[in-house]
């Protein structure tokens, strides 16, 4: 992320994992099957999201140059 870029390949694939833990589906997923709702289910979304960027940040500086 030198610059704040990401590759747009990589951009995709982080947004369509955000998207899948922010979206309604995911937030149903959440309350079918882990009887989390609300606040609770955003709060959880947020910090997977949060995790899964630090771990692209991580992954970055482990890439060859």
């Amino acid at each position: 992320m030198a610059g704040g870029k990401v590759a747009a390949g990589d951009m995709r694939a982080l947004a369509a994992a955000a998207y899948a833990l922010y979206s309604g589906y995911g937030w149903a997923s959440m309350r079918d099957f882990w009887s989390i709702e609300g606040v609770e289910a955003g709060n959880i979304a947020s910090k997977a999201i949060d995790w899964m960027i630090e771990g692209y940040k991580a992954e970055l500086k482990r890439r060859p140059k």
